[in-house]
């Protein structure tokens, strides 16, 4: 998930965008689950915004696909093609992560235009860069020290944890903590 808020200080705010990445969630099932109620907020979100069918890139893996999300690079340019690469010439296996993007990402050019973003599990994240913003990275990181980001300076006071509330309202789920409104540790 990619969130790019407006800048702070003294320029006036600008407007805000989400974009919400599920992986491999067929359009058809996104439709679905908020007309038979069972994700309603996520069904709000579409009637305020817009909700489109993608194609993905060839090959169809995760890692392919994200990185050229994020870079706008095919998986032909980016020599990403899967969870796990053979280096050129050597042939030695490797396993991709933010260090092999060829191309600036998405929220690399959000930090150099001034908006603050939240970056969330997006595949090839690891290790985290520091940006306007917060970063919790993917699956793939085998570092917790290097999967995830403070807000940089110029950022606004939020955290990840700041976000969780927000995030669990957008998806209709109960806040972390509780469960149907009681506490799932009782103190």
């Amino acid at each position: 998930m990619t969130t790019a808020g407006p800048a702070r200080g003294p320029v006036a705010a600008r407007p805000r965008a989400a974009v919400i990445g599920l992986d491999s969630v067929p359009h058809g099932t996104l439709r679905r689950l908020p007309q038979d109620g069972t994700m309603p907020r996520p069904g709000r979100m579409g009637e305020a915004g817009s909700l489109h069918r993608m194609d993905s890139v060839y090959p169809t893996v995760s890692s392919a696909a994200w990185a050229s999300f994020a870079t706008g690079a095919t998986p032909g340019r980016q020599d990403i093609c899967g969870f796990v690469d053979r280096a050129p010439c050597t042939y030695d296996l490797y396993f991709p992560n933010a260090r092999n993007l060829p191309a600036p990402t998405l929220w690399r050019h959000l930090d150099d235009h001034g908006r603050w973003q939240a970056v969330i599990s997006v595949p090839l994240t690891y290790p985290a860069r520091r940006h306007r913003g917060v970063t919790v990275g993917c699956y793939l990181g085998t570092d917790i020290e290097k999967g995830s980001t403070d807000p940089a300076p110029a950022a606004p006071p939020y955290s990840i944890v700041d976000l969780v509330p927000a995030l669990t309202d957008i998806l209709g789920l109960p806040r972390p903590g509780r469960l149907d409104g009681r506490p799932l540790i009782a103190s």
